[in-house]
Formats: C-alpha cells, sequence, structure tokens
C-alpha cells in the first residue's frame, strides 16, 4: 500500500481556509456513559504565550462552559474530547504565525491603552467626540477592534483614519492586516504597497505584504519581499523562515534550507524553521535527518501535533513502525481530528 505523505508546511500567517490536503479522515470522538461531574480543564501550558486578550477570552469562555455544565452529569469521555478540542483551538491558534510571527500585530502611531493612572483603557469615543479628526484615535481605536475580533467595525476606523490622513502608514499597514487574515490578499498587498510609498523601511510590511504574494502563488515576487526585508533588517529570521516557504514552493529546495539554517542561526528557538527544514529533508528521503529536526522543534514546542505526525511518517519511511505509532498516537492525543492520509 502507497502512502501519501501529506504534510503541513508552517508559514507564519492564517492560511484563509485555503487547503491542499486531499483524502482527510475525521476521528469521531466516542462518548461513554461514565458520568464525570468535574468542571472542564485544560493545560495551562496550552494558553501560554497567547495574545493576553485571546488568552482571557479562552478563560471566560471555559468559565461560562462549566457554568452551563454545573447541573450536567458529563460522561468521561466527552469532558475530555471538549476539552482536546479547546486544547486543539488553543494549539492551532499559537501556531498561526498572523499571531506569532506574521509581525501582523496592527501597529498602532503613540497608542495610549491606559490612562494617567496606568489602570483603564482610554476612551476612543471620547477623545473622538472632543476631536472628531483625530486620525491616531480612529487608528488605535481599530486596533483594540481588532483585537476584540470586530474586524469590520476596526476596518472602517482605518478607513476614516486614512480619510482625515491619506499619508498614515500604519493605518494602511493595519488595513491590510485585516484584509490579508480575512483572505483578501490581492487588497491587503494593496494596502502594504501603500504603507511602503509612505514608509520605505517598513520591514514588517515587506513580510506581510510577501505572506500575502505567497498565498496567491505568486512566490517570485514573495522572495523580493522578503529580500527587501531581510535587506532593511538582516537579522530577521521570520523573513528567512517564510523566504524558505516560497522557495520550497518554487520547488528550489536546497536554497530553502539554507534559509531556514540562516533563521536557525539568527534564533534557534524557532521552533517552525525546524519543523519546516524537517519537511524538506523528509521529501527528498533524508528521513533521519528530517526526525532530528522534528524532535528539535518538539523540544520547543511539544504541542505541535504536525510535528509528531510528520515524525511518524519518516519513521514509517526507514521501517521503524513501533515508534511511528507511537508518534501517531501522540499528535492525536493533542489533536483527536488530526488528519490521516493513506
Amino acid at each position: 500500500m502507497d502512502i501519501n505523505h501529506q504534510v503541513h508546511l508552517s508559514d507564519n500567517q492564517d492560511k484563509s481556509g485555503e487547503h491542499d490536503i486531499d483524502n482527510d479522515i475525521h476521528k469521531d470522538i466516542n462518548q461513554s456513559d461514565y458520568p464525570m461531574d468535574e468542571n472542564i480543564n485544560i493545560n495551562k501550558n496550552y494558553l501560554e504565550d497567547l495574545d493576553p486578550k485571546i488568552k482571557d477570552s479562552f478563560e471566560e469562555f471555559i468559565k461560562t462552559l462549566n457554568g452551563h455544565l454545573t447541573a450536567i452529569s458529563l460522561p468521561k469521555e466527552q469532558k475530555k474530547a471538549l476539552e482536546n478540542q479547546i486544547e486543539g483551538i488553543a494549539r492551532k491558534i499559537k501556531d498561526i504565525p498572523i499571531t506569532k510571527k506574521l509581525q501582523n500585530d496592527p501597529s498602532a502611531d503613540s497608542i495610549e491603552l491606559t490612562n494617567e493612572d496606568g489602570n483603564r483603557p482610554v476612551a476612543y469615543d471620547e477623545d473622538l467626540e472632543i476631536d472628531p479628526q483625530n486620525a491616531d484615535a480612529y487608528n488605535n481605536k481599530g486596533l483594540s477592534l481588532y483585537y476584540s475580533g470586530n474586524h469590520l467595525e476596526a476596518f472602517e476606523c482605518y478607513d476614516k483614519a486614512l480619510e482625515i490622513n491619506p499619508e498614515f502608514a500604519c493605518a494602511h499597514y493595519n488595513k491590510g492586516i485585516i484584509l490579508s487574515v480575512n483572505g483578501y490578499n490581492r487588497e491587503a498587498i494593496e494596502c502594504y504597497d501603500k504603507a511602503l510609498e509612505i514608509n520605505p523601511q517598513n520591514t514588517d510590511a515587506y513580510n506581510n505584504k510577501g505572506l500575502s504574494l505567497s498565498t496567491i502563488k505568486n512566490y517570485h515576487e514573495a522572495i523580493e519581499c522578503y529580500d527587501k526585508a531581510l535587506e532593511i533588517n538582516p537579522q530577521n529570521a521570520d523573513a528567512y523562515n517564510n523566504k524558505g516557504l516560497s522557495l520550497y514552493y518554487s520547488g528550489n529546495h536546497l536554497e530553502a534550507i539554507e534559509c531556514y539554517d540562516k533563521a536557525l542561526e539568527i534564533n534557534p528557538q524557532n521552533a517552525d524553521a525546524y519543523y519546516n527544514k524537517g519537511i524538506i529533508l523528509s521529501v527528498n528521503g533524508n528521513n533521519r535527518e528530517a526526525i532530528e529536526c522534528y524532535d528539535k522543534a518538539l523540544e520547543i514546542n511539544p504541542q505541535n501535533a504536525d510535528a509528531y505526525y510528520n515524525k511518524g511518517l519518516s519513521l514509517s519511511s526507514i521501517g521503524n513502525n513501533r515508534e511511528a505509532i507511537e508518534c501517531y498516537d501522540k499528535a492525536l492525543e493533542i489533536n483527536p481530528p488530526i488528519r490521516t492520509c493513506i
């Protein structure tokens, strides 16, 4: 039986719903009738390094969920399934480069999220009542709305800021981020271009433009953007990692590995670079070296189910089926609905 080695490259951005994986098999969670009165609890490690507002949202959701379950005798397997799903969502958010590596945090001009006593958020609406032409207040309000998940309202704030000040570079940049995370990459590229016209030294805008170009499979121009970002900041490990991804998709595997090595030279804790390097090694038949890379990635991020899955594929390729099964089991423990392709 041939094994179709489907691998998931981490490219530091939200795929916006685009998938190239065929034959997905989702494992159903069997529910037993064993009562379980304990609250839903998840490993707090899953919430580490998340944006504080996202972390607070998870904790509030779990608190609310437990409030609804107080009068219910929840079966043990159903409780575990819920915990696994919540942990899986947190892990996926943490792995999305859009939240950790993409430089996709909207930038704010002189953001002041607290008042003079440092305790309360600034009331941007009050600022705008005093000065309706305050472009900074619209931009900063958009920032808060973005982190609250209100993308449409944030988008409208950035448009208002740009109506007041068309040369507001970070408003163009922030608008581009909202467009890209919602799948409008061509429009996002236009916004990044506007931001770069005003501020040609914005490495994050070049990096994000490259990610949007890569998403629409324009790898050549994406690589040019990463090169420009690296010209401005040669120590940008994320740009090297993202450039490696575009080189991989362009078929330039050797150059891609060189980029991942450079990213790791700058930041030895870059789990994505180890993971991506492992994939290139595995697809070129260097499975033992690939396993070493997956192990490094897992040392840094033990909750990377895809790394366990791909490590299992490499182990299977060299005939070590027992350890491969252990890796698949670990991947399923972290993320029960993980894809398997046979």
